[in-house]
């Protein structure tokens, strides 16, 4: 018995000797590093910030350090891995590991707007340069009520769709006068109302690329008096049979373009318009601190305003706004400026 137990003991201490032995030898397990792999761009605005992953190889590297450079601190930095922009232009970001002096390369290149916000915005104005949509509806006219009731003519912007109606007497009409009224609407009315909202399908892709909230104020107020300019020079043609062509002269294209201007104003002050001038403020007003982006600048304001005035006149395109006198522009564009401080100013007091 005293031979079998100690049999045992000494074979219960060989194996603790055997896993002692095993353990010193686990330093000679190093696994080094062989190469080291970023992203090879990068996109990050101004003031904010991108972070890089250096990916190690092979993935069980013993030492996954790395060290992190910038070949332009002054227009990009880095510090462990988190790159922040700090003017335009382009910047190698290395990293180095820390095992073997692996290197790979960044190239970062810093923008003043979001490149995100900037790729939304571009695939947005394509499609508000496409194909204009329509949608036919047919309004059926009992009584002189349906016609005061009619829907208008609309554009959605979200759709990039005209919506149009047709007005229909019916057949129990006898009203000579409801009847005429029934057919103006038809032809001359028609015609006017279908230009305006083609032309606030043309504009919106001007007006739905830009954020900054004055930029968007005065190009949504643009926007309705370039709509009702073509109106009007329809309506002048069909009233009082005066050709669109007699517009085209620096003295009628002024006249018109402020004449537009203040009756449009004018919406913004009266008791009828109340609502529509605080729709417009709304939108424009509400967000504070909007993401800017490169369509908030001053070169592309005054694309899009020459654009909203820029009308088929004889078979040309005819912009009215050019046809000003520099003075007279400035005296437009200074009316803009007035009626968007004043309507800025009123929507920061609640009214």
């Amino acid at each position: 018995m005293k031979k079998t137990a100690l049999s045992l003991t000494a074979a219960l201490f060989v194996p603790a000797l055997l896993f002692v032995s095993c353990s010193g030898g686990s330093s000679d397990s190093n696994v080094a590093v062989t190469g080291v792999t970023l992203p090879e761009t990068r996109f990050v605005q101004i003031g904010k910030t991108a972070t890089l992953t250096a990916s190690v190889q092979p993935s069980n590297a013993t030492n996954k350090n790395v060290t992190w450079q910038s070949s332009n601190t002054g227009i990009a930095t880095v510090n462990n891995g988190t790159v922040t922009g700090v003017a335009i232009g382009e910047a190698a970001i290395t990293a180095t590991t820390t095992d073997g002096n692996k290197t790979a390369n960044c190239t970062v290149t810093v923008t003043l707007y979001d490149p995100v916000e900037e790729a939304a915005r571009q695939r947005e104005f394509e499609r508000l340069s496409g194909e204009v949509k329509i949608n036919m509806t047919t309004v059926v006219i009992r009584t002189e009520a349906d016609y005061a009731s009619t829907p208008n003519f609309t554009y959605d912007s979200t759709t990039h769709t005209v919506n149009l109606a047709k007005l229909v007497a019916h057949e129990s009409v006898t009203d000579v006068a409801l009847i005429q009224n029934i057919e103006r609407i038809n032809t001359e009315v028609f015609v006017e109302l279908t230009a305006h909202e083609y032309h606030h399908a043309a504009n919106s892709k001007y007006v739905n690329t830009i954020k900054e909230q004055k930029n968007l104020w005065k190009a949504m107020f643009l926007d309705e008096t370039s709509a009702y300019t073509v109106q009007e020079m329809l309506a002048s043609g069909n009233v009082f049979g005066t050709p669109m062509d007699s517009y085209t002269s620096p003295d009628k294209a002024t006249e018109l373009l402020f004449a537009r201007f203040n009756a449009f104003a004018r919406l913004f002050d009266g008791v009828s318009g109340t609502e529509y001038g605080y729709g417009i403020n709304r939108r424009a007003f509400a967000q504070p601190n909007p993401t800017l982006t490169s369509y908030d600048t001053p070169e592309w304001f005054n694309t899009a305003l020459n654009a909203m005035f820029t009308y088929e006149i004889g078979g040309k395109d005819v912009n009215l706004f050019a046809l000003m006198t520099p003075a007279d522009q400035q005296a437009f564009l200074k009316k803009l400026n007035d009626k968007c401080e004043e309507e800025y100013a009123a929507w920061l007091a609640g009214h």
